[in-house]
């Protein structure tokens, strides 16, 4: 009987035990998401305000010491930007004068800027601190990109090189719609990501939105969407091939849903049915003609008043054409040139020379490093294209734009979140190996 009662004492003790042990297990579990979540609300805090200090402290002082802007922080595109929104502001109607409507320009930064200065008031400063703001956000997505992606590390590599990266700080002072754009990348391939992870309606629907409004930003988000078709259609493997083009299809209309009012717009009152904008013609015909060197010369080529904008970008459209159609071998020269100034970090749009900076030989070896651990990290992620497939089409679209049109340093960076990534891949595998080969050193 008491040895009876001892093996139920023990059990009733072990049990106890594994009871309590149980408990303790699932609190000590439930701690560690816990700690896992708070510590990476820690980063997405920490790379937020980092990002933001860097880049609110240059727009500070850009207007003294960038060395394209010149003391003038309305230089180039910037003033057409500003002038529109202070029309708006003015009740003068969307373009650079009031009373005289236009489509040249995209509608959406400017119309952001109107509603920033009616709240804010008209100060150029405010608008460069909201910029750094949105550019600010870019890190933590990179970082949210690349850890679905792969892991912590490349993820915290990854969005540590987009705080510091030296052209999103540059160009996010600027009163450009290039920093905010870089946001819309992001999320378009973050949506992308869901997609094929989960695809469901909800996801198609934010997608076209995304697309919608990044294409109303810049309009070179069309040389997004050809590479999406094939990854509808190939890397939604786990849904039927049916629902992959109902999912194409619906995100293809909503984006095209995003844009109708703004053609209707233009077709009502300009009599031109213009999607995004009509500068296309303009900048085609500035990149690719007798006198090109792969970027665009400013005011290049004059306007014509005498057509309305529609017309205008047509003929550009049509006399680029024709150049190359008589010229394809100046045509495939100017093309060389286009991509030399695409790899090279201080080209600029408007000048045959690069830009001339302190230590540009520090500057050209870093980013050469940069490019190169990029293409080694792409390599490794190659392996499973059909998982990470999907991080190609930013950089697809920008040799796609430059192809088109031209290439500089300053459009480079809707690929730059990507070129990050890879370049954390390769550089987390060498410290791997580096640890493996010196433990292993110590080992013998």
């Amino acid at each position: 009987m008491s040895l009876d009662s001892s093996a139920d004492r023990t059990t009733s003790s072990s049990a106890g035990r594994l009871t309590i042990n149980g408990v303790t297990g699932r609190l000590a579990a439930s701690l560690r998401s816990l700690a896992q979540r708070m510590t990476t609300l820690h980063v997405f805090i920490a790379l937020f305000v980092v990002a933001f200090l860097f880049r609110a402290v240059y727009s500070l002082i850009a207007a003294t010491v960038d060395p394209i802007m010149g003391g003038d922080p309305l230089m180039g595109d910037a003033a057409s930007y500003d002038r529109i929104a202070r029309s708006l502001m003015a009740g003068g109607g969307y373009g650079e004068v009031p009373g005289e409507p236009s489509a040249f320009w995209p509608p959406l930064y400017p119309a952001f800027l109107a509603g920033l200065y009616s709240i804010a008031g008209y100060e150029l400063l405010t608008a460069r601190l909201v910029n750094s703001a949105f550019g600010a956000l870019v890190p933590i997505l990179v970082y949210l990109i690349a850890i679905r992606l792969f892991d912590r590390r490349v993820a915290l590599v990854a969005a540590v090189g987009s705080v510091f990266y030296p052209l999103f700080i540059v160009l996010g002072s600027w009163v450009i719609p290039d920093g905010p754009y870089i946001v819309f990348v992001c999320l378009i391939v973050l949506l992308m990501l869901e997609i094929q992870e989960r695809p469901r309606a909800s996801m198609y629907v934010a997608l076209g939105v995304t697309l919608g409004l990044a294409y109303l930003l810049k309009p070179v988000t069309a040389f997004f969407l050809p590479f999406m078709i094939p990854w509808f259609l190939l890397s939604l493997r786990s849904v039927p091939v049916r629902h992959r083009w109902i999912a194409g299809i619906t995100t293809a209309l909503v984006l095209a849903a995003v844009l109708t009012p703004w053609t209707v717009r233009n077709l009502v009152v300009l009599g031109d049915p213009i999607v995004g904008s009509a500068n296309g013609g303009y900048t085609f015909y500035g990149a690719n003609n007798p006198d090109a060197f792969g970027g665009h010369y400013e005011h290049f080529p004059e306007r014509i008043p005498e057509m309305s904008e529609g017309e205008e970008q047509m003929h550009f459209y049509r006399l680029g054409v024709e150049w190359i159609r008589n010229d394809p071998a100046a045509f495939l020269s100017v093309q060389v040139q286009k991509f030399q100034r695409l790899a090279s970090p201080l080209s600029i749009s408007s000048s045959p020379q690069d830009l001339t900076v302190p230590g540009e030989r520090i500057v050209r070896f870093s980013y050469t490093i940069f490019l190169l651990l990029a293409f080694s990290g792409l390599v490794i992620a190659s392996r499973h294209l059909r998982r990470n497939g999907l991080l190609l089409i930013p950089l697809l679209a920008v040799l796609a734009s430059t192809a088109v049109f031209y290439g500089d340093a300053r459009y480079t960076m809707p690929a730059v979140p990507v070129l990050l990534i890879w370049a954390a891949v390769a550089l987390v595998l060498v410290w791997d190996r580096l640890r493996r080969s010196r433990e292993s050193h110590l080992g013998s």
